[in-house]
């Protein structure tokens, strides 16, 4: 796999993520404070972030971390 065919994959797993990251914070919001939901829900945000961390960090090993940048944007 190329660099480039790698770096794409890793970007659309990260922009993936990062819209389950953003469900998981909507439901997160619409959750009575200190419920056991709640509680599970931010821990699996959590864990989501911790992926798109690792992600991230693969992408710029492979020296692709630009596009990245203006996909953050959006």
């Amino acid at each position: 796999m190329s660099d480039y065919t790698k770096a794409e994959a890793l970007r659309a797993d990260i922009i993936r993520l990062m819209a389950v990251e953003k469900a998981l914070d909507e439901e997160f919001q619409a959750l009575p404070e200190g419920s056991a939901e709640a509680a599970s829900t931010a821990s699996a945000a959590i864990q989501i972030a911790d992926q798109i961390r690792r992600l991230e960090v693969e992408l710029w090993a492979v020296g692709c971390d630009r596009p990245l940048k203006q996909t953050a944007n959006n």
